[in-house]
């Protein structure tokens, strides 16, 4: 497996979460250390649950993802995973669900909310990327919900 390399420049405003050498911008989910090991440049899961320490609302998000091959497995048995946003409230699926019909519950998806338009996987062991764009939910001073979030994803540059 060769570490992916995108031609793309990165944008001079972006928060570089993940450079290749260490998670200090990551934790757990129970607020420890995230202490998912770097592998040639890449994160390998090891715990679940790994967000940002940095929090976001609105926001432009990359991604790159490697799924490994799981011949035997089936539905979310298949690498799954998934990229949240709001702690835990929007989540993008990520999981192999290369040539399967997409459901609600497949990479790509708003989780269980609603499936990607097409199924842009690559077949598994190849790396894999989301571009998303993201808006929160908006709220008045009162708290009530004026505007729902919604969600822009480009998977591998096919927009789902």
């Amino acid at each position: 497996m060769t570490l992916f390399k995108g031609d793309e420049s990165i944008p001079a405003d972006a928060v570089v979460l993940f450079d290749g050498t260490n998670l200090d911008a990551w934790t757990h989910g129970d607020g420890s250390p995230a202490s998912w090991p770097i592998r040639d440049g890449y994160a390998v899961t090891a715990k679940a649950d790994i967000m940002s320490k940095q929090l976001f609302t609105d926001c432009q998000l990359h991604v790159e993802f490697w799924l490994p091959l799981m011949a035997e497995a089936t539905g979310q048995a298949r690498s799954n995973s998934g990229v949240f946003f709001m702690g835990f409230t929007y989540e993008i699926q990520v999981m192999d669900s290369y040539g399967l019909d997409s459901t609600e519950w497949d990479c790509g998806a708003m989780y269980s909310i609603h499936k990607p338009l097409v199924n842009a996987n690559r077949p598994p062991e190849q790396w894999q990327t989301y571009d998303a764009v993201f808006h929160a939910p908006k709220f008045d001073a009162s708290g009530n919900k004026t505007a729902n979030a919604r969600i822009t994803v480009f998977h591998n540059g096919v927009l789902i």
